[in-house]
C-alpha cells in the first residue's frame, strides 16, 4: 500500500434522503438509526447517515436502502438525485490519517462514528473512515480545488496550517 494517495471521481450515481426531523421518530426502523453510521455493499454502494433525518446514497444504495428510502418517505421525506452535487476524494494510504490530521482534528471528528460533516480548509465537506482511509464527499465546484489543495499541502506540510 502507497504511504498517500489523493484521488478525485466523479459518483455515477448518488440521492440524498432527507426525512423532517421532527418526524423521523415515528417510524422505529429511522429511529434507530444513528446519525454517523456507514453501510458499505459488496458493489461498491454506500448509506452514510450524514446527520438527523439526512442520509447519502452512494450508488445502488437506495435499492439496498429500500426499506429505509419507503419508512423516510411514509414519514413525509424526499429522495434527491443528486449526483451532479457531489465528488468523491479518496485519501488512502499509511499516512491518511496524519495527512488529514494537519487539517483538522479526524479523532475527535469521528469519535464513535464512521462519517461527520466537516469544514476542511473552509470547504463543507462530509468525512467518512473507508477500508483504506478516508473519503471526503464535496461539493462539485470546491472539489478540484480541495483535491490541489491537499496534494499541495502533502508537498508542504509545514503550510498546512496557514490556510
Amino acid at each position: 500500500m502507497n504511504a498517500l494517495q489523493i484521488a478525485l471521481a466523479e459518483v455515477a450515481r448518488c440521492h440524498e434522503l432527507i426525512v423532517p426531523i421532527s418526524r423521523s421518530h415515528a417510524d422505529p426502523s429511522l429511529a434507530a438509526q444513528r446519525p454517523g453510521s456507514v453501510r458499505r455493499y459488496p458493489d461498491g454502494a454506500a448509506s452514510l447517515h450524514m446527520g438527523p433525518g439526512r442520509w447519502l446514497l452512494v450508488g445502488r444504495a437506495v435499492e439496498w436502502e429500500s426499506a429505509t428510502v419507503t419508512a423516510a418517505e411514509a414519514c413525509g421525506g424526499w429522495l434527491i438525485e443528486v449526483s451532479a452535487k457531489w465528488r468523491r476524494l479518496s485519501v488512502t494510504g499509511t499516512k491518511a490519517q496524519l495527512h488529514l490530521s494537519r487539517l483538522l482534528n479526524v479523532a475527535q471528528v469521528l469519535h464513535e462514528r464512521l462519517c461527520a460533516p466537516v469544514a476542511v480548509l473552509d470547504c463543507p465537506a462530509l468525512l467518512a473512515r473507508c477500508q483504506d482511509g478516508f473519503e471526503l464527499w464535496v461539493a462539485r465546484s470546491w472539489a478540484p480545488w480541495l483535491h490541489e489543495a491537499l496534494i499541495a499541502i502533502d508537498r508542504h506540510p509545514e503550510q498546512a496550517h496557514n490556510h
